[in-house]
């Protein structure tokens, strides 16, 4: 069983440490936490992509690769995504094992020292970012905004999200849209880039053997020169109306496949006392091959190709995702209904429960398999406030009982339903 121990580094810094003798690899990383605003996603989407291309000690793509490949080939991947409101920006490196390394050489220290160089000391010029670096992390961006809309399902979920938090921060995508992407500059860059260094938090993670205290020794100097003004942790605001009616939203496109995404609003999150029965209750509902929407909904009226549901805790919020015919669209739609409030009225066997349940253990136990998997894990248990290891919380599970699923489904309420069909004929 895992676990991970936080290390103070200084003014809105944490390193936290998951001691993992299993992997045979060492996972470090940054996650630089800021507010997520229609304003300010692109660029700070913008601005990992470039502060991971070069550095001032390694100031092109070439010797930057050199570097890694004389770390015995360590692999460095960044991410932006969302919890709740807080956009993520994610630097990753992962690296072999002091232990396996005959030299004796402390590769660890030198992939932190590696990481750190890429986000306190980027190549400027003339108090900007290079513009040809800014150039290309523009295309690389812009073609992964581009390919999310492709994605229909992706773009249909992403549009319903957009719809149903309208006016609300989680309704903004965490890479920016593509006209505020292709209107950032170098010095606009640098601004984001001396915003994020003061004000963002930072939670570093260190995921293998290598110390904790020591990595948090180092973080903690390499930022000494930096003034921080972090302010408060940012936040989610969790929104939960009953007598809203459902808003009905369709979209034509060029489409195939007719997609449907609904929106719920559970009212619950994380740090709730009905987060657990909740995740259980999704699981009877829509969350696995043994969920009603797969074997009802898909398996037995063949009313669609997929069909699922999923959560998102930080929110509260419940999200389905379905591609049908669209001539199936009210009477999948329908279904979909009647199986969600087949759970509320505790209309489900033994059997459903169980497989559910065994679901869910599998998978909070396959977290410990990964030490992504893991850094995410602890990450929202930190924004959350709800630390438990993987395994203790797979063992809480089986604490619920039918009652409680159905307490928690109770206060499931639609807000949104969106459809994307195909164009007609003209």
């Amino acid at each position: 069983m895992s676990d991970v121990i936080h290390y103070d580094a200084g003014n809105g810094i944490r390193v936290n440490a998951v001691f993992a003798e299993r992997f045979k690899r060492e996972r470090m990383s940054v996650n630089i936490m800021l507010p997520l605003r229609a304003e300010t996603a692109a660029e700070n989407a913008l601005l990992v992509g470039v502060l991971s291309h070069a550095s001032e000690k390694y100031p092109d793509l070439l010797s930057l690769n050199r570097r890694l490949a004389d770390m015995y080939g360590a692999k460095l991947t960044t991410n932006v995504f969302k919890i709740g409101e807080i956009q993520v920006l994610r630097i990753s490196i992962t690296s072999i094992k002091n232990r396996f390394v005959q030299s004796g050489e402390d590769i660890s220290r030198q992939c932190l020292d590696f990481l750190l160089s890429l986000i306190l000391d980027p190549v400027l010029e003339d108090g900007a970012f290079r513009q040809s670096d800014v150039e290309i992390e523009k295309r690389n961006l812009i073609d992964i905004i581009e390919g999310s809309i492709n994605d229909k399902r992706q773009y249909a979920n992403e549009r319903m999200i957009r719809e149903m938090c309208a006016g609300e921060n989680f309704g903004v995508k965490e890479t920016g849209e593509v006209s505020d992407v292709e209107q950032i500059s170098g010095e606009m860059l640098y601004d984001a880039w001396r915003r994020m260094k003061e004000t963002a938090f930072f939670e570093f993670f260190t995921v293998g053997e290598y110390s904790g205290e020591e990595m948090a020794k180092t973080v903690s100097e390499a930022f000494s020169h930096v003034r921080r003004t972090p302010g408060e942790f940012p936040g989610t605001d969790v929104i939960y109306v009953r007598d809203k009616e459902t808003r009905f939203i369709t979209e034509e496109m060029n489409v195939e496949q007719a997609k449907l995404a609904i929106g719920l609003r559970t009212g619950v999150t994380a740090a709730s006392a009905d987060y657990l029965p909740l995740v259980y209750a999704n699981a009877v509902f829509g969350s696995g091959v043994s969920s009603k929407l797969f074997t009802v909904v898909r398996e037995k009226l063949h009313l669609c190709y997929y069909c699922s549901s999923r959560l998102d805790v930080h929110k509260g919020l419940m999200l389905i995702q379905s591609g049908i015919d669209e001539s199936n669209y009210q009477k999948a739609l329908d279904a979909i209904t009647e199986q969600l409030d087949a759970v509320k009225r505790g209309d489900f066997t033994e059997k459903d429960t169980s497989a559910a349940l065994l679901s869910l253990q599998n998978a909070y136990r396959s977290v410990e398999d990964s030490p992504a998997e893991l850094e995410s894990w602890y990450l929202r248990g930190l924004v959350s406030g709800r630390e438990t290891a993987p395994e203790e919380t797979a063992e809480q599970l089986a604490r619920y009982t039918a009652e409680d699923i159905v307490r928690a489904a109770a206060g499931i309420v639609p807000d949104t339903v969106y459809l994307l069909k195909g164009r007609e004929a003209k």
